[in-house]
């Protein structure tokens, strides 16, 4: 474990950042970064493909150049650049510039989106079929999501908790009579995902918990289905509902809000004028807010495991409007933020030193990472934290 921030290592000793990378993302025990040339690189757990390398090769202590790859066809002419990638838990998601989205890695669960015959790919490199225009995707644990450029959103994968939502054409009832049967728990290929069937919605964002989903609609509201154990959803005690099949709007800000993320157990968001709001579970700080045992604030549970199902705003050291966020991502259980200064905070679960303190001791708010240069973009991943110095 890395208890402070320290740089990363590239095969063969070549840095292939020119610029800032145009994504940092990490899965259960697995990264990728996107470079600005829309190259895809990876490291870390290969057991079951997950970084789209044959499974000889159990684990890559460097970053790798993963895509394009001209000995395997998978090329830059073939595929056009990467613009989105996302990890599960033993699995990879891409979408390219053509609007194209590919998948590697194992996904008993359907999460690969390739059918039921390619639940483990072996190295190889599939096209998830029936997709056109994506610009994003993002992965949970056992599920995956892309959204399109006329915003729309497609999932596959896991449904247990109703983390893909009801399918078109089918009422609520119908969906939890075939759940009762053993039915709509999984998908092997994409399926529309209905937020409201009264409504044409335009999304401009998702993003995936363990197992639930968000997504951001153009209007600057959010919306929150799947598993709701902890109060990820932002608008129910998990006493009330365990978990939503049917999208809901959630209400976080006055104003707009323009970014989304999510761990796997919280929810947060970022509004146009840099405040973070964030709910759902805070035994290890994971909300960066201290949660006192008897706290009369709405939407806080402190029993078993502490939690609040109401969205928070989060509260930064010596914050007198000083520190407007800029970007704000989640990993596992532990989130990252930084300011139009160049700042970063971090809090949560620490275990693994991912909070860049020097310690293993869990973060209960956030906590200025102490290191020299202007950081221009962070990632997260389950334990790991990612940031980028441009100066």
């Amino acid at each position: 474990d890395m208890l402070f921030p320290s740089p990363c290592s590239f095969s063969e000793h070549i840095n292939p950042f020119i610029d800032s990378p145009q994504m940092i993302t990490g899965g259960g025990n697995h990264s990728a970064v996107i470079t600005n040339k829309g190259e895809l690189w990876m490291s870390g757990l290969n057991t079951d493909c997950q970084c789209g390398l044959p499974s000889n090769i159990p684990n890559l202590i460097a970053f790798e150049k993963v895509l394009p790859n001209e000995e395997t066809n998978m090329n830059a002419q073939n595929m056009g650049a990467i613009k989105s990638v996302a990890c599960g838990w033993t699995h990879t998601i891409i979408s390219t510039e053509r609007g194209d989205v590919y998948a590697f890695g194992k996904g008993s669960f359907g999460e690969l989106g390739c059918g039921p015959s390619n639940l483990a790919l072996n190295g190889k490199t599939l096209r998830v079929e029936g997709l056109v225009n994506v610009c994003k995707v993002a992965c949970g644990l056992r599920h995956s999501v892309a959204l399109t450029t006329d915003g729309a959103c497609f999932g596959w994968g896991s449904n247990r908790y109703g983390q893909l939502g009801t399918i078109i054409n089918e009422s609520a009832n119908e969906y939890k009579e075939k759940s009762k049967a053993g039915k709509n728990v999984q998908y092997f290929s994409p399926i529309r995902i209905v937020i409201d069937k009264d409504s044409s919605l335009f999304m401009v964002d998702i993003a995936c918990g363990q197992n639930h989903t968000v997504f951001l609609s153009a209007t600057g509201d959010i919306y929150t289905f799947g598993n709701n154990k902890y109060g990820q959803l932002g608008y129910a005690s998990p006493h009330d509902m365990a978990h939503a099949e049917q999208p809901r709007k959630v209400s976080v800000f006055p104003g707009k809000v323009v970014e989304i993320s999510c761990g796997w157990s919280i929810t947060t968001a970022r509004s146009d004028d840099g405040q973070v709001a964030i709910w759902g579970r805070n035994d290890h700080g994971q909300l960066g807010i201290i949660q006192r045992a008897e706290s009369e604030d709405r939407g806080f549970i402190s029993q078993q495991v502490p939690l609040c199902y109401i969205p928070k705003l989060v509260t930064f050291p010596d914050d007198d409007h000083r520190h407007i966020i800029a970007a704000v991502t989640c990993g596992s259980e532990h989130s990252l933020a930084i300011t139009v200064t160049g700042q970063c905070f971090t809090w949560g679960w620490n275990e693994h030193g991912n909070c860049g303190s020097g310690d293993k001791i869990n973060v209960f708010s956030p906590k200025f990472v102490n290191i020299d240069g202007i950081i221009s973009k962070i990632g997260a991943g389950c334990g790991t934290s990612w940031i980028w110095i441009s100066g």
